[in-house]
């Protein structure tokens, strides 16, 4: 989006003008009278600047488009989020070099054309470092990776490079390009660059010190480049020293582009504000220096020399200096935005020398520290479980003293990583452990520190005037339970304690979080109690136990008293304040705990009853089943003519199964029968099919596309094979068992007669 906001401007601009121009070309017919409309009316000269403009600016963003083709819209939009200072520069630059010079000189062409050239070589120099940002993203995945993956992120490694050809060539010849059709004089590039120093023209001075802040840039870039690979390729163990020498061009390159754009505006704001420029400030500097220093001179070469920056003072025009002073601010922008990133740069340098001299001296970790074990053997027979208790934070994988040593690395904060993660972390700018949060190298120095400062003596009381009192020994003033609570604030907390109980726990538990609220007030009121006395008594006793001096007037004791109970009671309360807001900051936070915690629960329970509700659904599915197929079979066994019916559909079945198994082409029944030899059960064995226990047929697997790609055709096929026999074995023992049931009922009804009806219905009654 910001890509096509970007081509609207020029594009409508062109438009306008190109509309322009046709309907006065129309209305005088020839050429020769369009021309000299063209020079004669100021307006039609403004339109023809706007229309080359227009025209060059969007050149200079084919240009750029041609010189970063891999880059796709997403890519592009999140640099060009990074590139928002940038871009609202290069208008600004537009208006600035407008504002300086003329808009009806011949001049004007050259200056708007230097300025889009600048301003898009500025936002392609920060393209080009971003994009190198990424290489050096990709290559550092490299030791993460293996097989397969490893390929495919070399390939990519490889195209961004050889898209990163185009500008590392395109840059410098356009900037030496832009330098050279600007320059009046013809000549190489040192004779134009030392014109553009020693010309008058603030506008020739600034496009000058802004090349050389893209050229600075665009170099830096190269060489973090060039050093990037050079340590993936043959140094891949010396990470840190090569850590460090990337950390020091960066900082190096850094202070440069600092230098030339404080000379910039520097020499902006004497002309906008004072109308003298930087050089006469050193001539004349150096001019005292001679003084000082060559005092045997005669008096009258010192007086010529005093005289010289005079003269440059009224080169300066009055116009110039009040567009300067657009220009000054402006300038004074870039500034700070550079003294931000040195200030990064330095921090980045410092990091990596630390790490450089520091990093060997850090301990490796014992069995107790990750097992919490020292016995190797019992380590070594559930070597699993014992690994599983201590991943790595950083990488989520299992810490291996025992097969692999010096893979891992103790902080001084007691935190275990591995060397390589711990590494890598500490290479990408990171100086302060993952997990508590503490500074990697100087751990817990500071807090050391603060720990043996020296306490402030409460005793001594303030000299109010003449009427000086000592007071007498009195004991310390110790808040109880304070230093506690932040010594325990330091500490890093358990993730799992008593407290953050985990939400499949909190079902029965219910919180009212204002009431809670209310209660701990009131615990909190009951215990500024104790420990306002235990700050009063020692300090009220000894005072009213006092005895005046010799030198106090006992008149002026009074005033002096209450002077030392306000600025007591002050202090008291200033420190039971700090106590009671700490304890409710700590109660509030538990309480959010707890109501994000009962959400939690509740939520799992609604998802358990939706669950549940669905067994429920299935079960009563499942019941209704069985009781179609015992009304089914109740009608077969009143009519014994069915019987004969149902033996015909096996016989059926039987048949279509077989007709599949020749069409999947199945091996013959003997390999199905290798399984081992059980004994056939008897029919008194066998459960009735009317009765609650009944026969299960097997369950044939239903698999899926994703799980047949993974799945050997041999093992499907002899599954498939065995539950087709027990789905056959089943239907043949519950034909028998039908058959037998139905000759018993036959013999019995020939014994007994109709007594047998009776008890056969009351049975079946009793079974429903």
């Amino acid at each position: 989006m910001i890509l096509q906001t970007e081509f609207l401007v020029p594009t409508c601009a062109v438009a306008i003008t190109s509309s322009v121009f046709v309907a006065l070309f129309v209305k005088f017919g020839s050429i020769g009278d369009f021309f000299i409309v063209i020079e004669h009316y100021t307006y039609t000269k403004i339109l023809t600047y706007v229309l080359m403009f227009a025209l060059f600016y969007l050149f200079c963003l084919f240009v750029r488009i041609f010189a970063f083709p891999g880059l796709s819209s997403a890519e592009m939009t999140q640099i060009y989020q990074k590139l928002n200072k940038t871009l609202a520069n290069t208008y600004i630059r537009i208006l600035q070099w407008l504002n300086v010079t003329d808009i009806l000189q011949p001049k004007v062409i050259t200056a708007l054309l230097l300025s889009t050239s600048l301003a898009q070589l500025q936002i392609a120099t920060q393209l080009f470092e971003a994009r190198v940002n990424v290489i050096y993203g990709e290559q550092q995945q490299f030791e993460m990776l293996r097989g397969q993956q490893l390929r495919h992120k070399k390939r990519l490694v490889k195209r961004l490079y050889f898209e990163i050809i185009r500008p590392i060539i395109l840059i410098p010849i356009v900037l030496c390009v832009t330098l050279i059709l600007q320059s009046d004089t013809k000549g190489s590039l040192f004779a134009i660059l030392k014109q553009h120093l020693q010309s008058s023209d603030l506008f020739m001075r600034s496009s000058l010190f802004v090349a050389l802040h893209i050229g600075i840039n665009y170099f830096k870039t190269v060489i973090l480049l060039l050093i990037n690979s050079v340590q993936i390729l043959f140094y891949k163990d010396n990470q840190f020293g090569v850590n460090l020498v990337l950390t020091f061009c960066n900082a190096f390159f850094d202070f440069l582009e600092t230098a030339v754009l404080t000379i910039n505006s520097a020499n902006t704001g004497l002309v906008a504000f004072r109308g003298i420029e930087l050089s006469s400030i050193i001539d004349k500097f150096k001019n005292i220096m001679d003084d000082k220093f060559h005092m045997g001179h005669e008096e009258g070469q010192q007086g010529q020399n005093k005289d010289k920056p005079k003269d440059k003072k009224e080169d300066v025009p009055l116009e110039q200096r009040s567009r300067a002073q657009y220009l000054f601010f402006s300038d004074l922008l870039d500034l700070i935005d550079q003294l931000r990133e040195t200030r990064k740069s330095l921090a980045k340098f410092v990091l990596a020398l630390k790490s450089f001299k520091r990093m060997g001296k850090f301990e490796e970790p014992t069995l107790e520290d990750l097992y919490k074990t020292s016995d190797i053997e019992a380590i070594k027979k559930d070597l699993e479980s014992f690994l599983e208790q201590a991943p790595c934070s950083i990488c989520l994988s299992p810490m291996d003293i025992i097969t692999e040593k010096n893979q891992c690395k103790k902080l001084n904060c007691q935190h275990c990583y591995h060397t390589g993660c711990i590494r890598q972390w500490i290479v990408q700018g990171n100086a302060k452990c993952p997990i508590c949060n503490k500074e990697i190298f100087e751990g817990g120095e500071k807090l050391l520190l603060q720990l043996d400062d020296p306490i402030p003596d409460d005793n001594v009381i303030p000299d109010f005037g003449d009427h000086a009192v000592q007071q007498p020994d009195v004991p310390k003033l110790e808040l109880p339970d304070v230093e506690s609570s932040n010594e325990d604030h330091h500490e890093p907390k358990p993730i799992f304690t008593e407290e953050n109980i985990p939400p499949y726990q909190l079902d029965d538990q219910k919180v009212v979080p204002k009431a809670e609220i209310k209660n701990q007030e009131k615990k909190l009121e009951q215990k500024k109690e104790p420990i306002v006395n235990a700050v009063k008594e020692p300090v009220s006793q000894p005072i009213q136990q006092q005895e005046p001096k010799k030198q106090v007037q006992p008149e002026n004791l009074p005033e002096v008293q209450q002077q030392v109970q306000k600025q007591v009671q002050q202090i008291i309360q200033q420190e039971v304040k700090q106590v009671v807001q700490e304890e409710i900051q700590q109660d509030k936070e538990e309480t959010k705990e707890e109501v994000f915690n009962l959400e939690e629960s509740n939520e799992f329970k609604i998802e358990e009853s939706e669950q549940n509700q669905f067994q429920l659904e299935e079960s009563e599915e499942i019941k209704q089943e069985i009781q179609q197929e015992i009304i089914k079979e109740e009608q077969i066994n009143q009519d014994p003519e069915p019987l004969q019916n149902t033996v015909f559909e096996y016989k059926q079945v039987e048949q279509i199964e077989e007709e599949l198994m020749n069409e999947l082409i199945l091996e013959p029944i003997e390999i199905i029968t290798e399984k081992p030899k059980t004994k056939k059960k008897t029919l008194q064995n066998l459960h009735s099919p009317f009765g609650q226990n009944k026969i299960k047929l097997g369950e044939i697997p239903i698999y899926t596309q994703q799980d047949l790609e993974h799945i050997d055709e041999a093992l499907l096929m002899k599954e498939i094979k065995i539950q087709i026999k027990q789905y056959l074995d089943c239907f043949k023992s519950i034909r028998e068992h039908r058959n037998n049931y139905a000759l018993q009922r036959q013999i019995f009804e020939h014994i007994n007669g109709t007594e047998t009806e009776i008890t056969v219905e009351n049975s079946n009654k009793k079974e429903e």
